[in-house]
């Protein structure tokens, strides 16, 4: 009688290549999805319908590109916003810099253009709740108005009176030396109007007729690292003139703040300014669109309060800036970022007039 042969294993289950095993998934699953889009398509075009509408109405994520207006190029607005640009590129956003005639235009320019979603402009400008749709982010830096004469004497304890009965270039309409001379007239005064002698020249060409001799006095409202405030610093033949009444305006004019240049603070061999001089600076604010994205506005406070912490910055205390000086903007003060989380804007808010000097 014959043995039975144990049947070889090899024989019972050889494995299948690898290439068939990867076929044969591929259509189970092929097969599978064509049975879920054929009788579950509705769902799932539902769902991709929600999906895409949550993307472009929930706008979780910020855009890459957005736009400021600022000021002339070669004033204080201007470098400023320069230095901005330089900041959000650091953190992967290109923002566009559009320079305009500076006072009242960079509001207008933003209202006017899609592309400009903010702005930087001079307190004291506006009135209270004539900026619509924007926010305040909060003011960055000083900005004085100054008066540079080439007389050898200033009479009286008021310059800006003197030189409008005199002569006085104050800027065009609208900007922002014009406007806060004016308020300054106008302000605590019992006798009856100055008869003026304005001229309401651009600012470049005031400038340029001051050095070249052609006027005797001018009015701007700039900031000290502004290459055009340099260029009359430099002259020995202008002058800044000192506001005797300078904490006077502060206290009435709400936007307007005290500030002053030491003596010797400019060049202490010799010493320039010869005395100490005091003045009145308004501040520029940062507004943007109130529908902005909330992480946008978040990073251009990071880029003000990073630029506020400088020590470049001649007339503020250290550690001033951002802060709300402007009361004629509304304030932000809580953002909800993509996912409804609220976050506080926390702002210094100003509680004195004292003078404030370089640091």
């Amino acid at each position: 009688m014959k043995k039975k042969q144990k049947p070889i294993v090899e024989t019972l289950a050889k494995p299948k290549p690898l290439t068939t095993r990867t076929a044969k998934l591929l259509r189970d699953e092929g097969h599978a999805w064509y049975h879920v889009l054929r009788y579950e398509w509705i769902y799932l075009l539902m769902l991709a319908i929600g999906v895409t509408t949550l993307i472009v109405f929930w706008d979780p994520l910020p855009p890459r590109t957005l736009g400021i207006a600022v000021g002339r190029e070669g004033t204080s607005d201007g470098v400023y916003g320069e230095k901005l640009v330089s900041f959000f590129a650091e953190h992967g956003v290109k923002l566009n810099l559009t320079y305009t005639e500076g006072g009242k235009q960079p509001i207008a320019v933003m209202r006017r253009e899609d592309s400009i979603q903010s702005a930087l402009v001079l307190g004291g400008l506006h009135k209270k709740h004539e900026l619509t749709n924007v926010w305040s982010l909060g003011s960055s830096q000083y900005e004085p108005l100054w008066v540079f004469y080439r007389a050898d004497t200033l009479v009286g304890d008021e310059p800006t009176v003197y030189f409008a009965k005199t002569g006085i270039a104050i800027g065009e309409p609208g900007s922002g030396s014009n406007t806060i001379v004016h308020q300054i007239l106008a302000s605590g005064r019992k006798e009856s109007p100055i008869k003026a002698k304005f001229i309401e020249w651009p600012y470049l060409k005031s400038v340029d007729a001051l050095l070249a001799g052609e006027i005797n006095a001018l009015a701007a409202v700039d900031g000290i690292d502004s290459p055009i405030i340099k260029r009359l610093l430099a002259d020995p033949n202008i002058k800044i003139a000192n506001f005797t009444f300078a904490p006077a305006f502060a206290k009435r004019l709400p936007h307007l703040d005290l500030v002053s240049i030491p003596r010797g603070s400019l060049t202490t061999e010799p010493p320039d300014p010869a005395t100490d001089i005091n003045m009145v600076a308004t501040s520029l604010t940062l507004v943007v669109q109130k529908d902005l994205h909330p992480a946008l506005q978040l990073l251009f406070l990071m880029a003000i309060d990073h630029l506020g912490d400088s020590r470049d910055q001649f007339f503020a205390r250290p550690d001033e800036f951002p802060s709300y000086k402007d009361s004629t903007i509304p304030l932000t003060l809580v953002f909800k970022d993509a996912k409804g989380v609220e976050s506080k804007l926390e702002l210094k808010v100003p509680v004195s007039t004292a003078p404030v000097h370089a640091h």
